[in-house]
């Protein structure tokens, strides 16, 4: 750090005839090394710092095991204040012969008010600079490169207070702070107390972390923050929820009581919450902040990623330009913070165009231990929070046990973000009172700090104290306040176990709530069709360059391409129709009058029509549909890696902004796409667009993977959030997965997607067809008793009315035309009063089971082997009542297969995605081009079922070899498993036999999870036949590395599949 040395005329002695030469230049060398001090306790005055509540002193290095290696390398401040405050060293800084007493004029480069006349004594000089950076808080902001921050953090911390800043000097703040203190003290005790073998995970030893959440609180709604997305670990989390949240206590106590099992599959110290909290600021005006505490696994930091996702989502639909009303706020450990991943790839992605949200604030609860691991073992740098310095954030460390430092900390934090959109961090340096939990025992591997913490006064007791000395609470103070707290604990727990749920509470969260719900979803089933104008609209913008861009000549090809297919209506590629999806889904949707307001009529369902679960059996209505934002993110996207999206047209010739064609429609309301380059990260970024995609449900959210292979660095989120959130949290998300997926010889990370593992997520039942499980009829008859209010063995009009009202904030209008409309349909299944019996209940919801096995499944996984059955499944994630995470093995071969293309006439209005598609169906788009006449359906002698690209190995070799009396069915749909349409379909092939065939090895791809589910549709239809599996051999590895060697193995498993050995022998 530079500075510039001022003079001040009147005090130096060069102003000074009868001072010697000599004199000045000792002065000047003293002014210098003292500039020399002021620096090192800006950047390495934290290393001093009184930072442990266990310490006795500034240097008790009573852990000196947990100190890393390289501590010696900032020895300076060290041994300055090795025996403070006994004596100072000041040979660190060679200022050993220099008088204590001696005055120096430091001008501007000390910035604090306690010294108007600029002069200091050395002794003077080291107070400040203690107290201020080396005292209960220590700094590290000299790493920021941007003058301005580091000149914005010296001027709060020396100018405004100096030694007092770290201090609060209002009563009425200490107050509130002792409240709030005594609050957190007392609900870690009473919980502990109430359920004392229950795991808590007590926030003991951090009190201090509630006062600060309320002055960030305070601070960023001062500030304008209107939002603040929170995510946390499990340490201190009840604590959170009761003294921050203001979640009450029996509702809490209700949580560790268990009285009636939860449908949400995870422990209480995981679940989120959102509320509304009214802040009353300093000017004495009421603010309101709206904040949300993310639901989050064991997997410690996983969530962080989730939290930013989430804020930038808010940002982006509230137009918060500035990104200063909504602001993210993480919770971390000190173990995880420094060990986990996830951690830098979330920081790295604090200031990219895309990712950033103007800053998060993250706050370590710093309890010098992992579990049972020393500090010294758990990380290499000093402090936890060394990742945080590669992205330039200001880190300030404070002692937990002095609660108004750590308020004004978080304050001056929370100016910070607001003031530059930057990240910041609080690093509470605390202790873990008991163990990782309250069954373990921490003093097996660490005697003497738990012997030190059993002695050692809580935070309550030290704050108490330091305002009995002061005066501003007495003991009687204290008793009156802790017993009014305690006996509204104890009321709040005596209210708990009286607590009673309701039926309809367990039937709300029952899948037959959602079928009900469903009835008057807001968010209505549309066809994914779409009219013939509107793809022309969006195909022509697709075709359009402003003529000042100079395209690349692949380009123009592209385009020409597109402008062939939209001339013709045939030749639709992958590309284009992704396009295409994306740009309808942009404008506003009106149902086609023409196609029927209630979807396909009775006439039309035929079994190609019965693909379409897009309509249910109580066929709900068409609605108007406002235009959708959409976002796709990954690494590479805006080209594509495979070179086939060219989202954004650059000129080759200027350096003038790319052009953005799906952001230009040329339609009077349109929504916006981003479509975003991240970072070379899987975790970090899934987990992003994952919160992203939970912010509104009426967004399309799409994460690509460069390979699908790679998807598997991301494993975590996938397990914990998109394959489990709904379960285990009530989160619903449409996010999309595309993962580039094909056996081209590429080698054995360039292959799969590793479908086998997704299909293991997958929460249905390959024993029984939905609706038709013992459970399921179990769940049909507690669900029917629910709704029989009256108990006289019939629903009525009424009993359903109430409980819609109670599923959903539909006006009561509406839900009396509905069900209106719903009686008159369920006139057959109900008696002549127009009730409900017991049987028409079960007709009713097996029939919606069957078909939405979509709605009760966790993941939907999809191969589309055609444009338009991508263009569909795109758009469906939209234009259904529902929200499910959609798994789709997207092509990379299939992107410029030539025959992998499909007619306009399979994406207009009245078409739809097909869950399976049989040769000459509407579906088929190899139905125009075939040259060899199949045998009737009697006389086939082999069915083929297979997904993807391997289908068109099969159809171009069947072709080749002239094979008529081999069928292939093409499962477009995985999971969930179509039964309801490989039944009939395999029925009408009496003769054949049944193969599965697939491209990865027999141990990996769909096999594992198709021929258990396989064989239930055979039984359920009555038929007796084994499956064949045809494909690679078991392998540990997903492909083999030499390119003949894959050709070999392809033309091997082809031919075993067509037979055509037997041709041979023929």
């Amino acid at each position: 750090v530079c500075m510039k040395i001022k003079i001040n005329p009147k005090k130096v002695s060069i102003f000074q005839p009868r001072r010697s030469y000599n004199t000045y230049e000792a002065e000047i060398r003293y002014t210098t090394r003292l500039l020399r001090l002021i620096s090192a306790f800006r950047d390495r005055g934290h290393y001093s710092a009184s930072l442990d509540p266990l310490s006795q002193k500034v240097n008790d290095r009573r852990r000196t095991s947990w100190l890393p290696a390289n501590f010696a390398q900032h020895p300076d401040v060290v041994r300055l204040l090795k025996n403070y405050p006994a004596s100072l060293d000041l040979s660190a800084f060679d200022l050993d012969n220099l008088s204590e007493s001696q005055k120096f004029y430091l001008a501007d480069e000390v910035k604090s008010i306690s010294s108007t006349n600029g002069e200091w004594s050395v002794v003077e000089l080291i107070e400040f600079l203690k107290s201020t950076y080396a005292g209960n808080v220590g700094i590290e902001y000299s790493h920021i490169e941007n003058d301005l921050q580091r000149k914005w953090i010296e001027d709060r911390v020396e100018g405004y207070l100096g030694p007092r800043m770290w201090t609060l000097s209002k009563v009425s703040d200490k107050m509130r702070i002792f409240e709030l203190l005594l609050r957190t003290d007392h609900t870690a005790t009473f919980l502990n107390k109430r359920f004392p073998n229950a795991k808590v995970f007590g926030i003991e030893g951090c009190e201090s972390l509630i006062p600060g959440l309320w002055g960030i609180l305070e601070e960023v709604s001062k500030l304008g923050c209107e939002g603040i997305e929170m995510g946390m670990a499990h340490r201190g989390r009840m604590n959170v929820l009761h003294n921050f949240f203001q979640k009450p206590l029996s509702s809490i106590c209700n949580n560790f009581h268990e009285s009636e099992p939860s449908e949400l599959g995870d422990v209480k110290y995981h679940l989120g919450t959102r509320v509304q909290l009214t802040v009353r600021g300093e000017d004495e005006k009421d603010r309101i902040v709206h904040i949300s505490l993310a639901a989050n696994p064991s997997h410690l930091e996983a969530v962080n990623p989730v939290v930013i996702g989430k804020c930038k989502a808010k940002q982006f639909f509230i137009g918060d330009a500035t990104m200063k009303k909504v602001c993210p706020l993480l919770l971390h450990g000190d173990a995880s913070f420094s060990g986990q991943g996830i951690v830098p790839e979330t920081l790295e992605l604090s200031d990219l165009p895309d990712y950033t949200v103007g800053g998060s604030i993250h706050i370590v609860i710093n309890n010098q231990i992992g579990f049972t691991t020393d500090p010294r073992s758990a990380r290499t740098s000093y402090h936890c929070t060394n990742s945080a310095k590669g992205v330039g954030a200001p880190i300030f460390h404070v002692n937990g046990d002095d609660v108004e430092a750590v308020v004004v900390v978080c304050k001056l934090a929370a100016a910070f973000r607001q003031q530059f959109g930057k990240d910041v961090v609080v690093d509470i340096v605390c202790y873990r009172r008991h163990g990782h939990n309250s069954q373990d025992d921490p003093s097996i591997t660490q005697p003497l700090t738990y012997s030190l913490i059993q002695s050692h006064p809580t935070t309550l007791q030290i704050y108490f104290e330091k305002l009995k000395s002061s005066g501003v609470l007495s003991d009687d103070d204290f008793r009156q306040i802790s017993s009014k707290v305690w006996t509204e604990f104890e009321a709040d727990f005596k209210d708990s176990l009286n607590y009673k749920p309701n039926p309809l509470e367990w039937l709300a969260s029952n899948w037959q709530g959602a079928a009900i719900g469903s009835l008057i979803s807001t968010r209505p089933y549309n066809q994914t069709g779409v009219r013939l104008a509107t793809l022309s609209t969006v195909g022509n913008a697709l075709t359009y360059i402003p003529p000042h861009i100079e395209v690349h000549k692949d380009i123009m090809k592209l385009i020409k391409s597109r402008q062939k297919a939209l001339d013709s209506g045939e030749g639709f590629t992958m590309a284009f129709a992704e396009a295409l999806a994306f740009g309808c889904l942009m404008t506003k949707y009106s149902p086609d009058l023409q196609a029927g307001l209630r979807g396909l009529t009775a006439d039309q369902r035929t079994l190609e029509n019965a693909n379409n679960v897009e309509f249910n059996t109580l066929d709900v209505q068409l609605q108007e549909h406002p235009s959708v934002h959409i976002r796709l993110s990954g690494q590479d996207v805006i080209r594509g890696t495979f070179n086939q999206r060219h989202a954004a047209i650059y000129c080759q010739k200027s350096i003038s902004p790319p052009y953005w064609q799906l952001n230009n429609l040329n339609v009077k309301e349109q929504a916006s796409i981003s479509v975003c380059n991240s970072s070379l990260s899987e975790a970090a970024v899934l987990a992003f667009e994952y919160g992203y995609s939970l912010s509104n449900e009426m967004a399309l959210t799409i994460w690509e993977a460069q390979f699908g292979d790679f998807a598997n660095n991301a494993q975590t989120v996938i397990d914990n959030f998109i394959a489990a959130g709904e379960h285990k949290w009530n989160n619903h998300s449409s996010l999309v997965l595309l993962l580039p997926h094909g056996y081209d010889g590429q080698g054995p990370e360039h292959s799969s997607g590793r479908i086998e593992r997704f299909l293991q997520l997958v929460d249905d039942d390959e024993d029984s067809i939905p609706g038709k499980s013992s459970y399921s009829k179990a769940e049909m008859q507690a669900g029917f008793a629910a709704l029989d209010f009256s108990k006289d063995g019939v629903i009525t009009k009424e009993d359903l009315a109430r409980a819609l009202a109670r599923f959903t904030d539909v006006p009561s209008e509406r839900i009396d035309l509905r069900l209106a409309e719903l009686m008159t349909e369920l006139s057959s299944c109900g008696d002549s009063s127009g009730n409900i019996t017991k049987e028409a209940w079960f007709k009713l919801l097996e029939s919606w089971c069957l078909q939405n096995s979509e709605r009760q499944t966790n993941l939907i996984v999809v191969m589309p082997s055609t444009p338009a059955q991508y263009f569909h499944c795109l758009r469906r994630q939209i234009h259904r009542s529902y929200s499910k995470p959609l798994v789709c093995f997207s092509g990379k071969w299939l992107l410029h297969h030539k025959a992998c293309v499909s007619s306009v006439e399979d994406m207009t209005v009245g078409t739809f995605f097909q869950r399976v598609i049989l040769e000459g169906s509407r579906g088929d788009n190899m139905r125009k081009r075939k040259t060899v006449g199949l045998v009737s359906d009697a006389d086939m002698k082999r069915v083929i079922i297979c997904s993807g690209k391997v289908f068109y190995h099969l159809y171009h070799a069947r072709e080749a070899a002239g094979v008529v009396d081999v069928t292939l069915i093409r499962l477009e749909q995985i999971a969930p498993f179509p039964h309801d349409l490989l039944g009939p379909a395999i029925l009408r092939y009496p003769a054949a036999d049944i193969v599965w065939c697939q491209e990865e090895p027999k141990n990996m791809g769909a096999w594992s999870f198709i021929k258990p589910r396989l064989m239930t549709t055979l039984r359920e239809n009555g038929v007796v036949k084994t499956i064949e599996y045809v494909g690679r051999k078991p392998s540990s590895s997903p492909a083999n590395g030499g390119y003949k060697l894959h050709v070999a193995e392809q033309k091997e498993l082809i031919d075993r599949a067509l037979m055509l050995e037997r041709e041979k022998n023929l």
